[in-house]
């Protein structure tokens, strides 16, 4: 599942695109896997929790510089286990030329 941006803004000199979604009730803890597919410079991609970052990778995951990587390298995946309560937001931001693979989120209990 590849994330289309909800919104663009413009930070300063930098872009950023983002996807949220707040937490149902019912669980307790989600699990993501997500990745980065563009090696560009300031690319990155954040998963933040009510607008704090828990988890990142920059483009330096890839030890060079190329875009449009599909799937993205082992180095540049990751899988994050989180605690949350109903209703905390949920946000994945790409920064700069910044591609997201956002493979799976899990929710549990």
């Amino acid at each position: 599942l590849w994330v289309q941006p909800k919104k663009r803004l413009l930070l300063g000199q930098r872009e950023c695109a983002y996807s949220s979604i707040s937490l149902p009730t019912g669980h307790s803890s989600f699990t993501i896997e997500y990745g980065q597919s563009c090696y560009a410079p300031r690319a990155g991609v954040n998963i933040k929790l009510n607008g704090v970052i828990i988890s990142s990778i920059y483009y330096t995951c890839n030890g060079h510089e190329v875009c449009y990587v599909f799937s993205p390298k082992p180095a540049c995946l990751k899988t994050i286990t989180k605690q949350y309560s109903p209703g905390d937001v949920l946000s994945i931001e790409e920064t700069g030329k910044s591609i997201a693979l956002i493979k799976t989120i899990k929710l549990s209990n």
